[in-house]
């Protein structure tokens, strides 16, 4: 059953509404409990990560592709998951962590980190999906830029755009007066 009766008595017995699609087959809605759903979502990579999901006794492999929060409260109200094809490539954006800023001589000499991407968008098999790239300032100078082959992209995953994505971030230096000297605030 669907609608709105179904879906608020599924969330006053701490269920969450879902349904799965895609692949040309048809969407079936199924519930999650909240507890279960509220510790995926915990874990690094919910919208990264394959699922294996049993609806009407069949297990169908997926991703999440959204989830809706209750305007208020915030809490997960409905979750869409998309089917995939295990043997086929998808495509995907994947978070870009950027870590070790204390480290990064650019940033203290007086440098800014400039992220031009947040994620990565990747083509690879269901199974390899990376949760997250990291990317390590440590050692990165001022007016430098931390470039796409900078990261080690596992076996079978290829960036979407490597062209576009070439640059993922740079450290820029302090932006000078008409005297020359450096701006401070």
């Amino acid at each position: 059953k669907v609608g709105t009766t179904c879906s608020s008595h599924l969330r006053k017995n701490q269920k969450i509404p879902a349904n799965i699609y895609g692949l040309g087959k048809e969407s079936l809605s199924f519930s999650i409990s909240e507890k279960d759903l509220k510790n995926e979502m915990k874990e690094t990579g919910f919208f990264t990560r394959l699922f294996s999901i049993d609806v009407e006794g069949h297990t169908e492999k997926a991703i999440a592709k959204k989830i809706q929060y209750h305007p208020v409260s915030d809490a997960p109200i409905h979750v869409e998951f998309q089917r995939v094809d295990e043997n086929s490539t998808i495509r995907i954006h994947v978070p870009i962590r950027y870590i070790n800023e204390d480290k990064c001589p650019g940033i203290k000499l007086g440098g800014i980190l400039n992220v031009i991407h947040h994620t990565l968008e990747v083509n690879c098999p269901p199974h390899s999906i990376p949760q997250e790239f990291v990317v390590d300032l440590d050692g990165i100078a001022v007016n430098h830029s931390i470039q796409l082959d900078s990261l080690n992209l596992p076996s079978g995953v290829k960036a979407a755009h490597p062209e576009r994505d070439f640059i993922l971030a740079s450290v820029m230096g302090h932006a000078a007066n008409d005297d020359g000297e450096s701006k401070s605030k």
